[in-house]
């Protein structure tokens, strides 16, 4: 039986490889010939053969299906998109992005791109949150079954804080795939009291270990995280993780920290 959006067979065997794209983000879930690509970009300072060859390794075959989760419209997590061929493009099954896209020329480009090759872009609008505080931006369930659950932001200007969350669910582990997303929100609206608990996590770090809002490291340590990775380029102009964050990741996790600065990291789930 297979599930209804992303067509993976359930209790399947996943995979979950962690690309290095330099410093940008381009993971991938994999269930034999079908792929979901968590973001599809690359460091904005390579160039268009460093992004074609680096599409080329991601072996794009005829009989794949691709499925494309964007997790926000940050270009070093989508623009590899401008680099890809017809051929690629009819590999995709189906894409999902936040709405209100922003009136840049690479977002406009990509998006035309699409169009040209008949590939549907499904924009995801905010979900609505009840509980917490009004103004507060919260994640809620937009999709959910027994492998993955969609999360999306509620209503905000802040890119970075508006997108969309996927907790991927292994038969022997977990993964949260987080985008740009602050550390307490993640917390509280998808590890706090999360029912699979008795499996352990591995937890991509959002902002690629950059800021992404203060965290109290006491409630993370209450989870079972089995490793923690970052996608990032060492030789980055941001700093990128900062001191605080790498200090926490490494307390919370027992120094198990990996990173995609030399190679692209691959998990079974």
């Amino acid at each position: 039986m297979k599930n209804n959006y992303f067509n993976i067979e359930a209790n399947s065997e996943l995979e979950l490889n962690i690309i290095k794209v330099g410093h940008g983000n381009w993971n991938e879930i994999r269930s034999g010939k079908t792929r979901i690509f968590y973001d599809t970009g690359a460091d904005k300072r390579w160039r268009q053969l460093s992004i074609r060859d680096l599409i080329d390794t991601m072996d794009i075959r005829n009989d794949h299906d691709i499925h494309i989760v964007i997790s926000h419209w940050d270009v070093d997590h989508y623009h590899a998109l401008l680099e890809f061929e017809s051929k690629h493009f009819k590999r995709i099954k189906s894409i999902i992005a936040p709405s209100n896209p922003p009136k840049t020329n690479t977002c406009t480009n990509v998006i035309q791109l699409l169009k040209l090759n008949n590939v549907h872009l499904e924009f995801i609008k905010p979900v609505s949150v009840s509980n917490g505080p009004l103004k507060e931006i919260k994640l809620g369930l937009y999709r959910f079954d027994n492998i993955i659950d969609v999360y999306r932001a509620t209503n905000t200007k802040n890119r970075n804080q508006g997108g969309i969350v996927l907790l991927v669910k292994g038969k022997n582990c977990d993964a949260l795939l987080t985008g740009d997303h602050h550390y307490s929100k993640l917390y509280k609206y998808i590890l706090n009291g999360y029912s699979n608990n008795d499996k352990p996590l591995i937890f991509i770090t959002p902002h690629h270990g950059g800021y992404a809002g203060k965290w109290d490291i006491n409630n993370w340590k209450q989870l079972n995280i089995r490793e923690v990775a970052i996608s990032y380029c060492q030789s980055n102009p941001y700093n990128h993780p900062t001191r605080d964050n790498l200090s926490k990741l490494i307390t919370l996790n027992n120094g198990n920290v990996s990173c995609t600065t030399r190679r692209t990291l691959n998990y079974l789930l």
